[in-house]
């Protein structure tokens, strides 16, 4: 690997290699995971409720928990189906 000079910063490229995440049992997602395909569902409000990823073989959803004025409180981690 070589070193960059970045604005005057002797710099090395970083690479990650491995997963990408945990779900909510602690199984590694897989290493395609930011590829697969999302669906989203919302709310009332027009705003992202879940959204849901799938292998085609599994599915993972996280669920944005919101307070009265619809702001983001909480994400949840995936949850396997």
């Amino acid at each position: 690997m070589t070193q960059q000079l970045y604005r005057g910063l002797d710099v090395k490229p970083v690479v990650v290699v491995g997963s990408v995440g945990t779900d909510s049992v602690g199984d590694a997602l897989p290493a395609n995971f930011d590829s697969l395909a999302s669906a989203f569902t919302r709310n009332g409000t027009g705003s992202i409720a879940t959204e849901a990823r799938t292998d085609g073989i599994h599915t993972w959803t996280q669920t944005y928990t919101r307070d009265g004025s619809d702001n983001v409180t909480a994400i949840s981690k995936w949850v396997k189906s």
